[in-house]
């Protein structure tokens, strides 16, 4: 990817996306019509567009599944009968029931991912006057960003943004943002830069979304720093609780952007923990990763530095009651959504919600997509946890991610949400502190 100016193409890529829809965009390769021009629609559904028959024919063995089921007998579209809702609630309530995209003699089911990232969002109009043009300008900028990054990656896999490879060699304290603070590095690296110079924004957006994972966790530890202030810490544990492959653990590499942040560190230990660490991954990974050296970058292999990555697919409480639990310096819950799990027939957070908290001064990080998120997840929380002592309180997160993602339920009455866009820490009383945690 280019680091200064428009968007590169190059890079390697290895993973492909799912594919999100834009209403006003090729679904395969989200190009947008040319002044002028338009985009050729599914005669079927007449939802679904395309920039030519060779994209609708390499999208059909997919479409298909659902292109049929948009159609009434007549030919009428099946969520016709929404074309006048405005109100976004409202849209949402349509589009997401039972009758919603299934054809009348069809049995209702639930939408797959990519048939209800295409049913559900509330309709973006573009850039032109509605009845909803004050809403669109608000969210104009972050949707055409949204677009640009997902027509990015539909044309080259997942983004793989290089890691900046600067090392700090005395600590230092964290800029004001995470967008500061990556500009700045990108720049630096430039032997010149030439005046009026800029760094890609969807560059930028990628790799905050890489690194606000990193960067989340020193920033919790700078402002509730537990037993030892981070920057002093010659060794750092950190438990990463209800964590993922393809979310916490894509692109691994990135974890040692906060070892670069510490120069005492000699030792880190991340533990991914979660019954859905593989989902989407098969079940051969499980097990320690101990570090031989592969995923470490060229300075951290000269300065001998340990970066152990350990995966536990198993809830955390399993996790804490087994031999292979260490006792943490840091827990970490990101983007957890504790509150969904509790409406759930199996909610796997409840039992573990206890042991986030158990030791005394080792801080409990939680970030959420939106500050009701974040809000309902402390509720379920407190429920568990009666006695925690708030070290942060809940908060826009300064390094959260900037790559906006459109939100189909506009909750908290926005466009688009964030990774990591709101972040508390929290600590037990001690109450229940325990070595070894079982």
């Amino acid at each position: 990817m280019s680091t200064v100016g428009s968007a590169g193409e190059g890079g390697q890529q290895v993973l492909d996306v799912p594919p999100h829809y834009f209403p006003g965009a090729c679904f395969v390769c989200k190009a947008t019509p040319p002044a002028g021009g338009s985009l050729s629609r599914c005669a079927n559904c007449r939802m679904i567009k395309y920039c030519s028959k060779e994209h609708q024919k390499m999208d059909w063995p997919v479409h298909k599944t659902i292109c049929k089921k948009l159609r009434n007998d007549d030919g009428s579209s099946v969520l016709a009968d929404g074309a006048g809702i405005i109100d976004s609630a409202a849209w949402l309530r349509h589009r997401a029931s039972p009758d919603a995209g299934t054809a009348p003699d069809a049995r209702p089911r639930a939408a797959t991912a990519r048939e209800g990232d295409a049913l559900l969002p509330a309709r973006v109009r573009g850039c032109t006057p509605s009845k909803d043009a004050d809403r669109h300008e608000r969210w104009c900028e972050q949707l055409r960003l949204a677009l640009a990054c997902d027509r990015y990656e539909a044309l080259n896999g997942l983004a793989d943004p290089p890691i900046l490879p600067d090392v700090d060699e005395t600590f230092q304290d964290l800029p004001e943002d995470i967008v500061s603070m990556l500009s700045s590095q990108i720049l630096a690296e430039k032997e010149s830069v030439p005046e009026g110079a800029y760094v890609d924004p969807v560059l930028i957006a990628f790799l905050t979304e890489r690194l606000s994972f990193p960067l989340t966790v020193l920033y919790a530890l700078l402002k509730a720093p537990g037993e030892r202030p981070v920057g002093e810490r010659e060794s750092l544990t950190v438990h990463v609780v209800g964590a993922q492959m393809l979310v916490e653990c894509l692109g691994i590499i990135k974890w040692e952007y906060l070892v670069h942040r510490l120069p005492r560190l000699r030792a880190i230990r991340l533990v991914f923990v979660g019954p859905e660490l593989f989902r989407g991954c098969g079940d051969d990974m499980a097990g320690a990763v101990e570090d031989s050296g592969a995923t470490r970058c060229a300075d951290c292999s000269r300065r001998q530095r340990s970066v152990v990555h350990e995966l536990r697919p198993v809830t955390y409480h399993e996790y804490c009651r087994g031999q292979h639990w260490t006792r943490p310096d840091a827990v970490v819950a990101f983007n957890s959504g504790i509150h969904e799990f509790a409406e759930r027939d199996e909610d796997t957070w409840r039992e573990s919600l206890p042991f986030l908290v158990r030791h005394e001064r080792v801080p409990l990080i939680l970030t959420a997509y939106t500050r009701t998120e974040l809000r309902k997840d402390l509720e379920e929380l407190e429920k568990a946890v009666p006695s925690l002592n708030v070290l942060l309180p809940a908060a826009k997160n300064p390094f959260g991610s900037t790559k906006p993602v459109r939100d189909m339920c506009r909750e908290d009455d926005c466009d688009v949400f964030f990774l990591n866009q709101f972040v508390t820490v929290l600590e037990g009383d001690g109450t229940g502190d325990a070595s070894p945690c079982r």
